[in-house]
């Protein structure tokens, strides 16, 4: 009599493995912790001074001295703290996200929030002296802005009249540079956790069914 032989596992049980990376959906802390932070410098930055405009007229002092324009009181500043609110509380959104999808919304809404926030202050800042001397000409009588605007000019060509910006808008940009980069960083690593589907030839077969051994009338 024949022992009875031991059935082996189908090969390709031993070999399948699932293809691509699989990770739980917790939040990628690091990036969440980025956009937090970038929201916040946004905001703080949106109330310090964006332009400070100083005049020195020599003898004329009482035409003399600096003013401090803050970004709560220009357009673009406004612009800028709505994206950095926005940003960080798409940052503390994705931080809290249990499930990829409501982590993939929270860090898309980061970044276009943060990219706004950081394209304004840009904008400010290349924009801020030509926009400050059309709102000074735009006060004067039409027929005498032209000569308003080369009377400004001229003490801005000889140093009568300086702009210069402030550090509200230089976090501002900084901070809003600093949450999108934190948004895709999240983004990306949601992304990259996604387990990949196992391709269709690596399906595993039920192993063959073992052949009975051998009973007494089989000798």
């Amino acid at each position: 009599m024949e022992p009875p032989t031991t059935p082996h596992p189908a090969p390709g049980l031993q070999t399948i493995h699932p293809v691509g990376r699989v990770s739980s959906d917790g939040p990628p802390v690091g990036a969440a912790v980025a956009v937090l932070v970038g929201g916040a410098l946004t905001i703080a930055g949106s109330f310090l001074g964006w332009l400070r405009v100083t005049t020195r007229l020599g003898l004329f002092q009482g035409l003399s001295g600096a003013r401090v324009a803050t970004g709560i009181h220009t357009t673009d500043g406004k612009v800028a703290l709505a994206g950095g609110i926005v940003a960080a509380l798409g940052g503390a959104a994705v931080l809290t996200a249990r499930t990829r999808t409501a982590g993939t919304v929270a860090g898309t809404l980061s970044l276009l929030a943060a990219a706004a926030g950081a394209a304004a202050a840009a904008v400010f800042m290349a924009t801020a002296r030509s926009q400050t001397l059309d709102d000074a000409v735009s006060k004067f009588p039409t027929a005498l802005q032209a000569g308003a605007r080369d009377a400004l000019q001229r003490l801005i060509d000889v140093g009568a009249l300086r702009f210069s910006l402030g550090l509200g808008v230089v976090l501002a940009l900084t901070g809003g540079a600093v949450a999108a980069i934190g948004a895709v960083v999240a983004l990306v690593a949601r992304r990259e956790a996604a387990p990949a589907p196992l391709p269709t030839d690596s399906v595993p077969h039920p192993p063959p069914i073992p052949e009975p051994p051998p009973g007494p009338g089989d000798r």
